[in-house]
């Protein structure tokens, strides 16, 4: 039955003299979403918490990550987008890593959720 009305609609939408202007307009899909901007990030590490400043660049299908902190430390890192994740090779000058963030809408503006090798968030502050 819920199929046979969803075709319905669709078949209604476009047999109306309006077109698909009465439909509702789709929301975005997160693989849509284009995430490069400022941000900032917080997370947990064995020493404590911490937070800071990241800004994301992109050319072509890398991404150029920047980290800097409340405390001074700088990472850069470099990163592959797979569907909603974005995969990240960082280092500092002493350690190296790889971590995943998964890429979330909230309230229609990116955020990126780190669920592999972090537990970081960064909540979107504004495109480049």
């Amino acid at each position: 039955m819920a199929t046979y009305l969803a075709h319905l609609l669709i078949l209604t939408a476009l047999l109306s003299p309006h077109g698909s202007k009465d439909l509702a307009p789709m929301a975005p899909q997160v693989e849509d979403i284009e995430f490069t901007g400022y941000y900032t990030c917080e997370g947990q590490t064995l020493e404590g918490s911490y937070t800071g400043v990241v800004v994301i660049t992109k050319k072509r299908d890398t991404y150029l990550i920047r980290w800097i902190f409340q405390s001074g430390q700088r990472i850069i890192g470099t990163g592959m987008r797979e569907g909603n994740s974005l995969w990240v090779g960082w280092s500092d000058q002493t350690t190296v890593g790889v971590c995943r963030y998964r890429i979330e809408l909230d309230k229609d503006k990116p955020k990126l959720v780190g669920d592999r090798g972090t537990n970081e968030t960064m909540t979107f502050l504004k495109p480049l």
